[in-house]
Formats: structure tokens, sequence, C-alpha cells
């Protein structure tokens, strides 16, 4: 059984054996487009006790998007798979934006809180926070998808037996630990943003 703060959840194991926890969210009872250019902000995200992914942004840019060479990421994926539809950039089209990134698509970011302490909503209220006091400008802004990445979950009234979370139909999700290397896993967070996974 999964239980979540905020929402009705659904638990689906892998042969990975990552649980992953979709919260529905329905947003103005429509779809959103599944074909196009979508932009991405991935998220890497410090908390008070500098407690952070182990590793660093360009890493995560290059395990996102392929920007130092990955060849197997949720970019070549979503291509791949929708036959050049679906396309995931970095491009902005905003340099002032751009140049805050620590590497292509992905944002450093220090909340104050410890994330020992924080329920999940207080950690996602505490990034969007601190996203907004980075960039200056409120989310999602005009990208189609925020990504956070931190470093681990912590049962603070919350069961902390997934790898990821996604609202459906929303902008937002949330990976724990490293399991954003899978692309199977970011693919399954999108594809379930997008369809009704029951």
């Amino acid at each position: 059984m999964c239980l979540f703060d905020c929402a009705p959840s659904l638990c689906l194991n892998s042969s990975l054996t990552i649980s992953l926890v979709l919260i529905y969210y329905m947003h103005n009872d429509t779809l959103s487009t599944t074909t196009g250019t979508k932009k991405v902000l991935v998220v890497r995200v410090t908390d008070k006790e500098g407690k952070a992914p182990a590793e660093d942004a360009s890493f995560l840019s290059d395990k996102f998007f392929g920007t130092n060479g990955d060849t197997m990421t949720m970019t070549s994926q979503f291509d791949a798979c929708s036959f050049g539809e679906f396309l995931v950039t970095t491009d902005y089209g905003n340099a002032a934006i751009e140049a805050k990134m620590a590497a292509p698509g992905v944002l450093e970011i220090d909340i104050n809180i410890k994330l020992k302490d924080a329920t999940q909503a207080q950690v996602r209220s505490a990034c969007l926070n601190a996203i907004k006091n980075k960039l200056g400008v409120n989310m999602p802004w005009q990208f189609d998808h925020v990504v956070l990445v931190v470093e681990d979950c912590y049962p603070n009234g919350t069961s902390c037996g997934f790898a990821a979370y996604a609202y459906v139909n929303h902008w937002l999700s949330l990976f724990i630990e490293d399991n954003y290397i899978f692309p199977a896993v970011q693919m399954v967070r999108y594809f379930c943003m997008y369809y009704v996974c029951i």
C-alpha cells in the first residue's frame, strides 16, 4: 500500500524493483499535448544540512539530455519512441534564465529546510520558492516540465518506497536519490503525466 501526504496514489513495481508513486492531479480536465517540443528544467536540490544528489549538475544534464554524450536518455528515448514527434529541449529562449543554469537544463538550488525533517509537501514548497527566488519567475513559467532531484526521502508522514513521483497532467515531478539515471523510470513518469495509468 502506498501512503502519501497530499493525494491518492498508485504504486507500480518495475523489473528494477523500483516503486513509482503517481499522484493523480487532473488540470482543467484535459490531457496535455503529447507531441511537439517540450522545455524541461531539472533542479538539483541541496537542503539546509548540505544533503544533495551525489552527482553534479553536469552529470544530471547528461543523464536527462545527453549533453555530454550519453545516448540512452529521456531525451533520446522520447525522440526515438515518438519518431521525432516528442522532443525535449533545454533551449528556453531566454538568455538570462539560461545563464543561471549550472549545466544545460539543470538549475542548482538550496532549500532552507532539512529533508529528514520535512514532508514531501514541505520539500516541494521549499523547492518552488527557491526556484522562484533564483530565477525571478513563478513556476512553471514557460517550462513544460520541472523535475526536482533530491538526495533521499525520509519518512515524515510519507511512505518512502518510491523512486519518483509525478502528477498526471501536471508540470512537476520529483526523483529520489539516483533513480533518474534509468530512462525507463523517466519515461514512465512522463507517460503517466499524459495518460491515466490505471
